[in-house]
């Protein structure tokens, strides 16, 4: 099953995050798929931009099955895309398990866009929810919740490895900065920032010197060493 991976970032983003999850991705992409780096320039007075993008994104998707990745995530292994694709292609809602602690909707958890899979005809289907921030949830929340009150499935990564615990997810378990996800996906968060930007790019460096030979050549003039 063909899917197109979308990474929508903006302009606040140093060119080493973007090139780095480009090389680790493109390690790990089946050959048929395509993945689409999205540069985001708000419209004057376009408040929640991210939103708006996620949605261009997926009217002008080829393929059914659409994976949405912050510019700050990458796979960690070739089964991590192949499952997402596997889990949206039975029309689950599959992704990394988030949790808006700023909000006051009884500890909901849901997919975090920012690594996500759904089908786009089940997406239509539950009735194209809205990315947008609403009064019980957080940017993309709301699939979650139309995907459950429709009785779907909704499929959670869980945080397997922590490198900085920083928010509550459930009693006794949180999420933070650099945290794996059933070892499929890494996502370092806030890659804006100079700390977090290189605790990003060294986790991709280690991920890309897994690979012998020219495919590390070809990248490593990419990144900043």
């Amino acid at each position: 099953m063909k899917a197109s991976v979308f990474s929508i970032y903006m302009s606040n983003i140093c060119n080493d995050v973007v090139a780095a999850q480009h090389a680790c991705v493109s390690k790990y992409l089946p050959a048929d798929w395509e993945f689409h780096q999205y540069l985001h320039s708000p419209q004057q007075f376009e408040i929640r931009h991210h939103a708006a993008a996620i949605s261009r994104c997926i009217q002008e998707s080829i393929n059914d099955v659409i994976i949405l990745l912050d510019i700050d995530c990458i796979p960690l292994t070739r089964n991590a895309f192949q499952f997402l694709s596997w889990a949206a292609h039975r029309g689950d809602l599959v992704g990394a398990v988030q949790r808006a602690n700023h909000i006051n909707n009884n500890e909901h958890l849901y997919v975090g866009p920012f690594c996500m899979a759904f089908s786009k005809k089940k997406y239509i289907e539950v009735g194209s929810p809205s990315f947008n921030e609403t009064s019980r949830g957080d940017c993309g929340e709301e699939l979650t919740y139309r995907w459950q009150e429709n009785g779907e499935v909704v499929r959670f990564l869980w945080p397997s490895a922590i490198e900085q615990p920083t928010w509550d997810l459930i009693a006794g378990k949180k999420f933070g900065y650099g945290t794996t996800y059933d070892g499929f996906f890494y996502h370092s968060f806030c890659s804006r920032d100079r700390t977090t930007r290189e605790r990003f790019l060294n986790k991709c460096r280690s991920i890309l010197n897994q690979k012998e030979g020219a495919f590390l050549s070809c990248v490593q003039s990419q990144l900043s060493y």
